[in-house]
């Protein structure tokens, strides 16, 4: 295996998940879910951040910002772990909408909207929206690792040390997401965030857990 992906690979899916009690707190909990349109990338959300489409976040009209919630498409029992960092959607039946990457993970871009259920996840490590190590910066997100590591090794050459690799299962293969952080608050992952964007890097502010 690649020696970078080997030495900073970090895993969302080291995640402990269990059946949340969002129907006890009078959360809907099976319902149709949709994704951003990619005109929303880069907008502001409700909480602040701005929406990336790369970023496993989604909106839901009552959860606490930061909520970490476990999604599964009751069609191909696919799921994914998003973070609520927006509000919406307010349009029955939908009672999520998810980022494209979010629902690219669980097989519903192509179909536009799907039947999932919502339940609540354990947290490692005590992880909120608002404790240290919460944030960091996306720079990309590749098919081909020989394309992560050309950008990984001139990010070195700038003096980044903090640099990760996510792996996330999509419809069309895996993709590799090279982060750089984490950032214990939002306002410094930003200050990162226009830095590389001075160098000409795109990339957006993601939750890091």
């Amino acid at each position: 295996m690649n020696r970078l992906l080997t030495a900073s690979i970090s895993l969302l899916s080291a995640l402990l998940l269990h059946p949340g009690e969002l129907a006890a707190q009078g959360v809907e909990t099976v319902g149709k879910a949709t994704y951003y349109a990619d005109k929303f990338n880069g907008r502001r959300t409700a909480s602040g951040e701005r929406f990336c489409q790369d970023s496993l976040t989604c909106a839901h009209k009552t959860l606490p910002f930061g909520t970490m919630v476990k999604v599964t498409n009751l069609t191909n029992h696919k799921s994914v772990v998003v973070r609520v960092n927006d509000r919406g959607p307010f349009k029955q039946p939908r009672i999520i909408d998810l980022s494209k990457s979010a629902s690219a993970a669980i097989g519903g871009v192509k179909p536009g909207i799907v039947t999932v259920s919502l339940e609540g996840i354990d947290e490692p490590g005590g992880y909120s929206s608002d404790t240290a190590g919460s944030y960091a910066v996306q720079i990309g997100a590749f098919r081909e690792l020989a394309n992560l590591n050309r950008a990984s090794d001139t990010l070195k050459k700038w003096g980044y040390s903090d640099l990760h690799i996510m792996e996330v299962a999509s419809e069309k293969g895996t993709i590799y997401r090279l982060i750089v952080g984490p950032y214990g608050e939002l306002s410094a992952a930003e200050e990162n965030l226009s830095a590389l964007r001075r160098r000409k890097y795109s990339g957006c502010v993601v939750s890091y857990r």
